[in-house]
């Protein structure tokens, strides 16, 4: 902690729709590289959405009551952007210079979701994005937006280029050894007035680390917007099921269970289960940590021909005080939850970066006790540290539960915490699945059972929402999500735990950037409904979401939604 500490690290909480970032599950404590980045600006809710309290402009359309005539799923969301955009959205669709440009269009099957990106004489518009989710049949189920004004004189022309901008970029951060991703787009930026600049997105090799994000005025070069991205954890074949103090079903500091600077134990070794590594991959006649659904890849320090091990027989049964044990407890895992995604819930999710399985360096970080997923390479981190981090599926998981969050809306939202509530919900439904804790006892409810709740870190909780409401959420993003995630979990146990996920991830889908936790509950009900679950199914979500009258009080969740229950036809489509 203390190294980390030193390390001229940035922490933010809000995302934009062109994004490339790092997260992960415990706030980093950062010295004020940031600079130029506004809080959310504050909304009302109402039934039929969130809108913006000084202008009313809609920021969720929760009800948008339009059908369009059945076309492909583009078609249909300009079909409503021009019947509506003026009307709902206070979008003025022929002002000069003004274009929405599809980015994204994703096929969920009960709808499907169309992402825009707002153009403004030739460049897109900083942070200004619209998504429309809109069923086969042409209803429009579910709108997003976080819109600029686009009625401003246009700024000067550009008159540094990219190469500059990327410098003058890399010397504000002090970055020199190079950079694992690297991007720049010249677009505007719209504050007091139309600002042409360059969006350089920059992750460094070394110092300062991260996935930042610097706005660099086209014109002078000066640094106008800083923004690091990264949401770093300072934490943290055979493999752990899915960690041993769950498996055997005790607290951290127990007879021989303690991490020991990586030291194995009888009671440890116990818990580690031989488990199946599926559809690996050959190379040069030895069996690799590569797959369809996940891959193991070291390139970051410390580099070493343990952390992704082969064999030419395909066995890698290993002690947990080898180096080669963490590259695979990782695989099993990510390679599991990725198969049940994909394969069970049938909600096709997987890397836009590259084509292949999600790829991991288990041994990382240059050693801190810090795990990340950066969304420009889209790959996790694991750090060491206290307990290894790779060590704990809650930690794979809530990384991974970063990625899944991007690749599902390519431009993920941190506000309220969002995402760091969709890794804890994502971590926690999985663990749960494993059926050890049972749910009257204190640890039913931890995150980072094996990683957190001991000398190193107090790890985080899923039954927060007995201790706050939604209308008084405060404190910093991973606070926050555990609101998230703990609402979540109220499903995983009235309706189980597939279809509480299968609505979960349809209902991330049709968010954007700007979405907070009100606006992704009502995603959540509202795919659900499109999705053909039961108006039971309905009532017990809303249930917990809201005040509803079947879940005790202080066991539901206090956000201010509408039931789509009965709202929507599914005869022949939505009427």
């Amino acid at each position: 902690m203390t190294q980390l500490m030193t390390r001229r690290l940035v922490f933010c909480a809000l995302v934009t729709a062109l994004t490339g970032q790092a997260f992960a599950a415990k706030p980093g404590n950062y010295p004020p590289l940031q600079i130029g980045v506004d809080s959310d600006r504050p909304s009302v809710t109402r039934d039929d959405g969130r809108f913006d309290r000084t202008t009313l402009a809609p920021r969720a359309l929760y009800r948008p009551a339009f059908t369009a005539t059945p076309a492909d799923a583009e078609s249909m969301a300009r079909q409503y952007l021009e019947a509506r955009g003026s009307e709902q959205l206070q979008l003025n669709l022929r002002a000069p210079g003004h274009e929405l440009r599809a980015l994204h269009s994703k096929n969920f099957g009960p709808f499907s979701v169309v992402r825009f990106q707002q153009y403004w004489n030739g460049l897109p518009l900083h942070g200004s994005e619209i998504v429309v989710s809109v069923t086969a049949g042409g209803e429009v189920i579910f709108v997003q937006q976080s819109l600029q004004p686009v009625d401003l004189a246009p700024g000067a022309p550009a008159r540094i280029d990219a190469a500059t901008a990327q410098s003058r970029a890399a010397e504000y951060l002090g970055a020199s050894g190079g950079f694992n991703y690297v991007d720049h787009t010249e677009m505007w930026w719209n504050r007091d007035s139309a600002l042409r600049v360059w969006r350089v997105l920059l992750e460094p090799k070394g110092y300062p680390g991260g996935s930042w994000e610097v706005l660099v005025d086209a014109g002078s070069g000066a640094i106008v917007r800083v923004e690091n991205r990264s949401l770093n954890f300072d934490g943290s074949g055979r493999a752990f099921d899915p960690d041993p103090l769950s498996s055997a079903q005790v607290a951290y500091g127990a007879t021989g269970y303690v991490d020991g600077s990586d030291a194995n134990t009888a009671q440890l070794d116990a818990q580690v289960f031989t488990r199946p590594l599926r559809d690996l991959t050959q190379v040069t006649g030895n069996w690799t940590l590569k797959g369809p659904w996940a891959e193991c890849t070291d390139w970051e320090a410390p580099m070493d021909a343990n952390n992704c091990p082969t064999d030419a027989a395909g066995n890698f049964l290993f002690t947990r005080d080898n180096d080669k044990f963490e590259g695979v407890n990782v695989y099993y895992h990510i390679d599991t939850f990725m198969r049940y995604i994909n394969t069970t819930l049938n909600v096709p999710i997987a890397p836009y970066q590259y084509v292949g399985g999600v790829r991991y360096d288990p041994r990382g970080v240059n050693g801190d006790d810090n795990s990340f997923y950066t969304s420009g390479t889209g790959r996790l981190s694991f750090g060491e540290g206290g307990v290894d981090d790779a060590e704990d599926a809650d930690v794979v998981i809530h990384e991974l539960g970063h990625g899944i969050h991007d690749w599902l809306t390519h431009g993920l939202s941190q506000v309220q915490g969002l995402s760091e509530g969709t890794g804890d919900y994502l971590a926690s439904s999985y663990s749960r699945s494993f059926n050890h804790w049972p749910s009257n006892v204190t640890a039913y409810f931890w995150m980072f059972n094996w990683d957190g709740h001991n000398p190193f870190w107090g790890g985080r909780v899923t039954n927060y929402h007995l201790s706050a409401t939604y209308q008084t959420l405060s404190g910093a993003i991973h606070t926050q999500g555990q609101y998230w995630a703990s609402c979540n979990l109220l499903n995983y146990n009235s309706i189980g735990r597939q279809r509480a996920d299968r609505a979960f991830l349809l209902g991330l889908g049709m968010t954007g950037s700007s979405t907070n936790q009100q606006d992704a509950a009502q995603a959540v009900l509202n795919a659900a409904a499109a999705d053909g679950y039961s108006a039971s199914e309905l009532q017990s979500m809303y249930d917990n979401f809201t005040a509803g009258t079947t879940v005790p009080a202080n066991r539901r969740c206090t956000y201010v939604l509408t039931n789509p229950a009965g709202t929507f036809a599914f005869a022949n489509g939505f009427e």
